[in-house]
């Protein structure tokens, strides 16, 4: 695959799932419940996760240990390990990300993602570390994407005079006020307080 130029090789993806009645729905069936398996198991991921920070105690110790990873630690908390699980956890989560975009594209190429990490850093954002609020924000950003690709196309596309990139960059500047605005309207960010900090045991 490494240092292949020209047209990238195709690539042989999976069969869209129609799920039992759910995907005879009117308009929103095919969208919603007529995708890949990928699709489907990410949906229920997502709400797996969910689950998992707000309903267990292996949550708790997540949050307590991106809170406040001292009182976490002095009730026995490994806040070390802790964190090395959700590393993994969310290391596997943007590989099976990586694997949604391939086998969508049916191909992969370098700079395949078109930035879109960053953009799911501001839907964390946006969504206040809710992973149910992260997929509302994530479906907000592919609706516009899919709307400025046909703005684009019905004003003639590259032949238009309006700069292309115009329309390219509007996903991701309604995602930027989305998280401008999110942050003014609660006065304050809702990062983990220990988010990004080095965490060393008490002796």
């Amino acid at each position: 695959m490494f240092g292949i130029t020209g047209t990238p090789p195709r690539i042989e993806g999976t069969t869209p799932l129609d799920l039992p009645v759910l995907s005879d729905i009117p308009v929103l069936g095919p969208i919603l419940f007529s995708q890949s398996p990928l699709v489907h198991i990410a949906l229920l991921l997502v709400v797996a996760l969910w689950w998992l920070l707000s309903r267990t105690a292996f949550g708790l110790s997540v949050r307590a240990a991106g809170e406040s990873p001292d009182a976490a630690d002095s009730v026995g908390i490994s806040v070390t390990r802790t964190r090395w699980i959700t590393l993994l956890i969310s290391g596997a989560a943007a590989g099976m990300a990586g694997a949604l975009v391939v086998d969508g594209l049916r191909f992969f190429q370098d700079g395949i993602t078109g930035g879109r990490g960053w953009i799911a850093l501001g839907v964390v954002i946006l969504a206040r570390w809710n992973p149910l609020g992260a997929m509302a924000g994530g479906f907000m950003f592919g609706l516009v994407d899919a709307f400025q690709l046909r703005v684009q196309a019905a004003s003639g596309g590259q032949s238009t005079s309006i700069p292309y990139e115009l329309f390219q960059a509007m996903p991701y500047l309604v995602t930027l006020i989305a998280v401008v605005g999110t942050t003014v309207w609660f006065a304050r960010g809702n990062a983990p307080k220990a988010l990004g900090v080095p965490f060393v045991p008490a002796k």
